[in-house]
């Protein structure tokens, strides 16, 4: 460190003054310049990085060019969890798994820049000042980011697993062929010898952004407020309330067909897990099936044998148009394995007993109109645990081609009635009148988790996952055989 003479008896230090230098002392002002040059840059480093703030599945986000807030969602998370929410990570910037549109793009203030390379949709809607502008459509200029990579502090892995089903999976426990200590043993290889087969993601920060090729910058406005701060405590002026959806008001009632009631807009879907599914692989079905559409009905009076154990206390209601619903008055209906579990396997059984704590669970399926994807209505719906076994090749909607390992597959190994597109079937006898139902497709479900059922010891359906923590956090790391406190 270098010094410089500033007058008789002061001397420079680096970038500070001592007066009263004494040559004798330059080693203790040097010291002391040292401490204070660190004081200085501990300071210059905060005020100019961002506070490190993690990201969860729930966030709200804007956009400089949008109409509105929407949501980050997540079909999945990765096995690292804020509290009781997941984080989520740069990757989670799917169109439509995790962030749907921001209605009409361009808003007075800022507009879209279309041009040869960059054309503008097809379609228009109208600003929130009445303006009529393209719809939006994102496309996403690589992933979410902001400054220099080494600011991570938390890099969140998944093991790369191929489709062989390397795991140990539920059945192979149920079956009887391992002990739990096999399973934990295996367990326990696994995660410690993992490591080659990892890809790192960086956790996604509240001070990242996404850029649009339109011109609009994508933000993280807040993260969803804690759990236990989320309860509603004066509801006196919020009307009648949804007590199933944490208290939050329902939307309008509106009746689709004489027995089918919805309600206007989207549920706020706190603590559900949103499922997305290929519309447009859907959509080729139509080539030869022309009349495929969103609804089935499968004959029914009360609860499956299968799944009776694991509906105690839950009610098999007839209406008088013979549909089937809970003591609530939600729909039950019957689903594809992959809208409980997005994993399943294609090898799978479609077993009741392999989704045992799901069985019961409330399920909103989200409807949008045909001819207008902005207007959107919901049904609230219950799961009776009866798995659509034709759904092979997607786990979502109804193909006729039964999983390969299914029960059905012996006994109905295809089924040209069954190649109608359905997503939903709804428990009970068919009414035999759908009104305006065909004028709508599903475009999401939302399963919400058994408040009463326990978490499994095991989580057989998600990918193992590796954190590595380059900075002290405070998250909690699950979905291997055992939980991990970093």
């Amino acid at each position: 460190m270098g010094r410089a003479k500033n007058g008789r008896n002061k001397a420079g230090t680096g970038d500070f003054i001592f007066e009263n230098y004494k040559e004798q002392d330059s080693d203790k002002y040097e010291e002391k310049a040292l401490e204070l040059m660190c004081r200085h840059f501990e300071f210059y480093g905060q005020l100019n990085s961002p506070d490190i703030e993690y990201v969860t599945r729930g966030a709200k986000l804007s956009c400089t060019h949008g109409n509105r807030y929407i949501y980050l969602d997540a079909a999945r998370d990765h096995g690292v969890y804020d509290g009781k929410n997941p984080v989520l990570t740069c990757k989670d910037c799917k169109k439509e798994e995790n962030i749907k549109d921001f209605g009409a793009c361009g808003n007075g203030k800022f507009e879209p820049l279309y041009s040869e390379e960059a054309p503008h949709p097809a379609q228009t809607a109208l600003n929130r000042n009445g303006q009529e502008r393209y719809v939006c459509l994102p496309v996403l200029l690589g992933e979410w980011g902001y400054g220099d990579i080494n600011s991570r502090s938390l890099l969140i892995g998944e093991v790369l697993i191929d489709k062989a089903y390397k795991v140990y999976k539920k059945e192979s426990f149920d079956s009887g062929e391992f002990s739990e200590d096999t399973i934990e043993q295996i367990a326990k290889n696994q995660i410690q010898n993992m490591g080659e087969d990892v890809e790192y993601s960086q956790a996604l920060m509240k001070c990242d952004n996404l850029l649009c090729l339109y011109g609009g910058v994508i933000s993280i406005e807040e993260n969803p407020e804690p759990e236990e701060e989320s309860v509603i405590e004066d509801n006196s002026e919020m009307g009648e309330l949804e007590e199933e959806n944490l208290g939050l008001p329902r939307g309008e009632e509106i009746y689709i067909t004489s027995w089918l009631k919805a309600y206007k807009g989207e549920p706020d879907g706190k603590n559900g897990k949103r499922v997305y599914y290929d519309k447009e692989a859907r959509e080729l079905l139509r080539t030869d099936y022309p009349k495929i559409d969103w609804y089935s009905y499968e004959e029914q009076t009360e609860k499956n044998g299968n799944c009776a154990d694991h509906l105690e206390g839950q009610e098999f209601i007839s209406t008088d148009r013979g549909v089937l619903i809970d003591e609530k008055e939600r729909y039950w209906i019957t689903l594809g394995p992959r809208v409980i579990d997005s994993d399943y396997p294609d090898t799978g059984n479609c077993q009741a007993e392999y989704f045992a704590d799901s069985i019961g669970c409330r399920v909103d399926v989200v409807l949008s109109k045909m001819d207008n994807k902005d207007e959107h209505i919901y049904l609230e719906c219950v799961w009776s645990g009866n798995i659509k076994a034709h759904t092979s090749g997607n786990g979502i909607y109804q193909t006729g081609v039964p999983y390969i390992n299914s029960t059905q597959a012996k006994t109905e190994p295809f089924k040209e009635e069954y190649v109608n597109g359905s997503i939903i079937e709804f428990t009970g006898k068919d009414p035999h009148e759908t009104g305006t139902m065909s004028e709508y497709m599903v475009d999401y479900l939302i399963v919400y988790p058994n408040p009463d059922k326990p978490e499994p010891k095991f989580c057989h359906f998600a990918q193992d996952f590796v954190v590595k923590c380059l900075k002290s956090v405070t998250l909690q790391c699950v979905h291997s055989y055992c939980n991990y406190q970093l």
